[in-house]
């Protein structure tokens, strides 16, 4: 949470190479019981050097594979997640795509409110602090329903050096 309390920090001067930080991530989700039998790929470029702080741009991609992580271990079968960066337009595109039940047509956008949640469990923060802090970067995040695997599709964009 050190990004959100620290209002600033997206202000600052940031460079974070991006395949550094995703594979910190997905270190760090695959600890996690939820993850031991998730595939996690990886697509893209050390080249692309993000200008956000490595803590909130970690704090996206953590929240992100632990929602895909969470509703894999509700599946049977192929339990995937695919994460790939492109350049677009001066930003670099990034879309994470897992192979579990999906989001429901009717959720797309709810998802996305604070307090919205499916998760047994959940209190519905995960994606609006995802939303946040990529708004502090004058990007945003959308789903694609359905899924490019056939499960959950995240689109974001995020501000290069």
């Amino acid at each position: 949470f050190a990004p959100l309390y620290r209002k600033g920090i997206s202000k600052e001067k940031n460079n974070v190479k991006l395949d550094v930080a995703v594979n910190n991530s997905i270190r760090l989700i695959k600890a996690k019981k939820e993850a031991r039998d998730v595939e996690i790929q990886y697509c893209g470029y050390p080249q692309y050097d993000i200008a956000m702080h490595s803590g909130e741009l970690q704090t996206v991609f953590l929240n992100l594979l632990d929602n895909s992580c969470y509703w894999l271990s509700k599946v049977n079968g192929l339990k995937k997640i695919n994460i790939t960066a492109t350049a677009v337009k001066g930003k670099i595109r990034i879309n994470v795509s897992d192979t579990g039940p999906g989001i429901n047509p009717e959720d797309g956008e709810k998802i996305f409110l604070p307090g919205n949640t499916s998760k047994l469990h959940g209190i519905g923060m995960g994606l609006v602090i995802v939303t946040e802090l990529l708004n502090n970067h004058e990007c945003s995040i959308e789903t694609v329903i359905p899924g490019d695997v056939g499960g959950a599709t995240f689109i974001f964009d995020l501000p290069l050096v």
